[in-house]
C-alpha cells in the first residue's frame, strides 16, 4: 500500500535527517569554507543511513510501538523542516495532517477500540495538528511583519495597484491563519476515519474468508 511506503520513507528519513543537519550546522558554526560544509553535510547523510540501516537490520524496531512523546518529536521536526524548507510558507505543512490520521488510524486498528474510545483519538489527533498548523501560521506572520519588505514583496507578487497597509497584512494573516487549522483539523479526520473503515472492512473480509 502506498500509505505504508510513505510511512516508512517518514520515519526512515529521520535519523539521516538529523544526521545531515547536525554536520551541517556544526560546520557552519565554526566558519568552515563551502568545500568542507558540502563535504560535512555528505559525511552526515551517508553517517545517518549507516545507522538506519542497522536499526532497520536490527529487525526490533516497529513504527507503531513509539511511544506518543516521540511521535510528537518527530511531527514537529518535519514541520519545522517544511516551514524553513519553504519559506515559511504554511500551507506545504498541511500534508502532514493527513499522514498523521492515517497513521493513527492504523496505530489503533489493532486494539479494537470502543466507539467511544475511537472519537477520543481522532479528536486528539486532529487537533494536535491542528495546533501545529496554528503555531506554524503564527510563525510566519511574525516573520511577515519583522520583514520591511513584505508589503512591497506582495505588491509586486501580486501586481497590486495599491499599498498594502499593515491592516491589510492582519487581515490576511489572521483569515489565512484561520484557513489553515480548520483546514488541517478536517484533514486529519477525514484521513482517519476513512483509514480506520477501510482497515475495518478490510479485517472483515479476510476473517470471513
Amino acid at each position: 500500500m502506498i500509505g505504508n511506503f510513505i510511512l516508512k520513507v517518514v520515519f526512515g528519513a529521520v535519523v539521516p535527517l538529523l544526521s545531515l543537519m547536525a554536520f551541517w550546522w556544526s560546520a557552519v558554526l565554526i566558519g568552515a569554507g563551502d568545500s568542507i560544509i558540502l563535504l560535512s553535510t555528505v559525511s552526515g547523510l551517508i553517517a545517518g543511513l549507516v545507522i538506519e540501516y542497522f536499526i532497520v537490520r536490527k529487525g526490533k524496531f516497529s513504527i507503531y510501538k513509539l511511544r506518543t512523546s516521540t511521535l510528537i518529536l518527530i511531527y514537529v521536526f518535519y514541520s519545522i523542516c517544511f516551514f524553513g524548507f519553504f519559506l515559511g510558507v504554511p500551507v506545504f505543512n498541511l500534508v502532514f495532517g493527513p499522514v498523521a490520521g492515517y497513521y493513527w488510524a492504523r496505530k489503533l486498528v489493532n486494539n479494537n477500540p470502543d466507539k467511544v474510545v475511537l472519537r477520543e483519538e481522532k479528536t486528539k489527533v486532529s487537533v494536535f495538528t491542528a495546533l501545529i498548523m496554528g503555531l506554524i501560521c503564527l510563525l510566519s506572520a511574525y516573520f511577515a511583519f519583522t520583514d520591511v519588505h513584505t508589503a512591497a514583496n506582495l505588491k509586486g507578487m501580486f501586481n497590486l495597484s495599491f499599498e498594502v497597509s499593515n491592516g491589510m497584512l492582519i487581515g490576511v494573516s489572521i483569515a489565512g491563519g484561520a484557513i489553515f487549522f480548520v483546514s488541517q483539523y478536517f484533514l486529519t479526520d477525514v484521513a482517519f476515519e476513512k483509514t480506520y473503515r477501510n482497515l475495518l472492512n478490510l479485517s472483515k473480509t479476510t476473517n470471513s474468508k
